[in-house]
């Protein structure tokens, strides 16, 4: 521990050598661990009738730079931090999205900008291609882009009546539980293949996204070598080795807690199957549901999913409910060509269609 006086605010310095000289291993500290050695000081500080500093704003999660990225930075010579730089004064000027658009092509940048499309897609004069989610700031994104451009008031609401919202459940439930109980092996049949396919594109999401961790696990250790090395020959200053190592460490801290939560969600997945038999056995207790109670909610929904409104400030305007059973997941479009749903037909009351049914 050191304390500066020769400056005009005092302050204390924690000096640790993270790597030993004689293995080689690393200490690893979590933004936890370093937030205590603070809180440790600042009660040394306080007892002396020291001032203490406000306690620190959390900041937003960035993109982490790869190694080729980070030595291009600091030789000055990143495409990425030039194309942010030019999207910052782009962004100032311009009033619309086509503004920006016009401004960007001034500097020899292409934007695609489409509605239908989930990211923004920038092409510098060289060629180069990037995503607006592979730079390393949320402001980048489409969704902040627009929300920007457009304001506040552009955004459409999401809420729905409570009594449309309970009638459009109440009916789909009475629907989905009179299919499992009166057609109970095509029911079983459809719900089954569903979730086979739902199941393995679920397996391959979380299996591509425990791919990814591990193969950053790997660049991190790559990283912070490197990184050590450029300090000790003086390419890197303290106080960048500094910031970039707790940012380094902090990330591969997260990763060693977070991979064996992926590795656990995945072996669920290869483990778990669709337990539609318990859904009509639950079917069959309630033929009769005249009302929506909280008791059915829990019984047999998962979840209700309510979309964004079309057109804002319109009662008219199209917006979508999906709502996940327990046991069976959604049943977005149960009558889809070539799946097998169940299909009923409609009730015959009349007696002389009886009599022909019966002939």
């Amino acid at each position: 521990m050191a304390t500066h006086v020769d400056t005009e605010h005092l302050h204390n310095h924690m000096v640790v050598n993270s790597v030993s000289f004689q293995d080689g291993k690393k200490l690893h500290q979590s933004a936890a661990d370093l937030q205590a050695h603070r809180l440790a000081s600042d009660q040394v500080c306080a007892a002396h009738g020291l001032e203490i500093l406000p306690p620190p704003q959390k900041q937003m999660k960035q993109k982490r730079m790869s190694s080729r990225e980070y030595r291009s930075a600091a030789k000055g010579e990143s495409w990425k931090f030039r194309l942010m730089d030019t999207i910052d004064q782009c962004m100032r000027y311009a009033a619309t999205k086509e503004d920006f658009i016009s401004l960007m092509e001034s500097e020899g940048y292409q934007v695609r900008w489409t509605d239908s499309r989930k990211n923004i897609t920038y092409t510098t004069p060289e060629g180069t291609k990037c995503r607006d989610d592979r730079l390393h700031d949320r402001k980048y994104t489409k969704e902040v882009m627009e929300y920007g451009k457009r304001g506040k008031d552009a955004c459409t609401p999401h809420q729905i009546r409570e009594v449309d919202l309970k009638q459009i459940v109440l009916d789909d439930l009475r629907r989905v539980t009179h299919f499992a109980r009166m057609k109970e092996r095509q029911f079983a049949e459809y719900i089954n293949q569903k979730n086979t396919m739902e199941l393995r594109r679920e397996i391959n999401r979380v299996q591509k996204e425990l791919d990814t961790m591990r193969r950053r696990d790997g660049e991190l250790s790559t990283l912070f070598k490197r990184l050590y090395e450029d300090n000790v020959l003086g390419r890197v200053t303290n106080e960048q080795f500094r910031m970039l190592s707790a940012d380094y460490n902090e990330e591969q801290k997260e990763l060693e807690s977070a991979i064996p939560a992926k590795e656990e969600q995945l072996e669920r997945l290869k483990a778990s199957v669709a337990h539609v038999d318990a859904f009509i056995e639950k079917a069959k207790q309630y033929t009769a549901i005249d009302e929506l109670t909280p008791q059915l909610l829990r019984l047999f929904i998962q979840r209700i999913e309510i979309g964004e409104r079309s057109k804002k400030h319109s009662r008219s305007a199209g917006q979508s409910v999906r709502i996940v059973y327990r046991d069976i997941g959604a049943l977005d479009t149960p009558m889809r060509e070539g799946d097998h749903a169940p299909r009923m037909t409609k009730e015959i009351t009349e007696k002389e269609a009886i009599i022909r049914l019966l002939a």
